[in-house]
């Protein structure tokens, strides 16, 4: 297990968070999303039958499953996709589990601050 860093870029009032060569057990470095909260979750790469999961926190240390917009469920991936967040957490972080041969890129997208 591994704990994987994020670049970051910004664009037109967004900024886009993103992991690569995540593998099984891996989690990323935790993002403060200081008051944005239209969050959009693209997974791409590699599964080999792991989980990706986007975990919100609202204090940065216990982190648990967010929900997609307008579907039933937690934003998971088995597969390459993309979800928007239901919830609005102060913290966000992809982790993966499960799997062999696994190698993912997370990408998230967060825009907004009203």
């Amino acid at each position: 297990m591994a704990t994987i860093q994020h670049t970051n870029t910004a664009t037109d009032g967004a900024i886009v968070y993103t992991w690569t060569g995540m593998t099984t057990s891996d989690v990323g470095t935790a993002i403060f999303l200081n008051g944005r909260h239209h969050l959009t979750a693209q997974v791409l790469g590699t599964f080999g039958t792991a989980t990706v999961e986007f975990d919100g926190s609202i204090d940065g240390t216990n982190f648990v499953a967010s929900t997609k917009k307008n579907a039933a469920g937690a934003v998971t991936f088995t597969a390459a996709g993309m979800a928007a967040f239901d919830t609005e957490p102060l913290y966000v972080r992809p982790k993966v589990t499960g799997g062999v041969s696994t190698s993912v890129t997370c990408i998230l997208l967060v825009r907004g601050d009203d």
